[in-house]
């Protein structure tokens, strides 16, 4: 198992960082690009959901939610849907 997102405290980490520099809060789902170069986290508590560029290893702030978020491709893995719970 190699950790490569997260530094172990909960915290809602910048945007530009490497995966393992930043904090992460309460990451709840995940899916991975058709092209398997980006990997989606959502963050329940931080209400958010990261991206992380797998060949640079670099975070960044898709977009800012209300609620936990979860995730779904389409069947031809081009379109990201994703839903809040509340």
């Amino acid at each position: 198992i190699t950790t490569i997102m997260g530094n172990g405290t909960v915290g809602n980490g910048l945007d530009g960082f490497l995966g393992t520099q930043i904090a992460i809060n309460a990451p709840c789902d995940v899916a991975i690009s058709a092209n398997r170069q980006i990997l989606y986290v959502t963050e329940a508590n931080g209400l958010r959901v990261r991206t992380l560029n797998l060949i640079t290893r670099i975070v960044s702030t898709l977009l800012n939610s209300s609620g936990p978020t979860y995730f779904a491709f389409d069947s031809s893995k081009t379109v990201l849907f994703w839903t809040e719970a509340y």
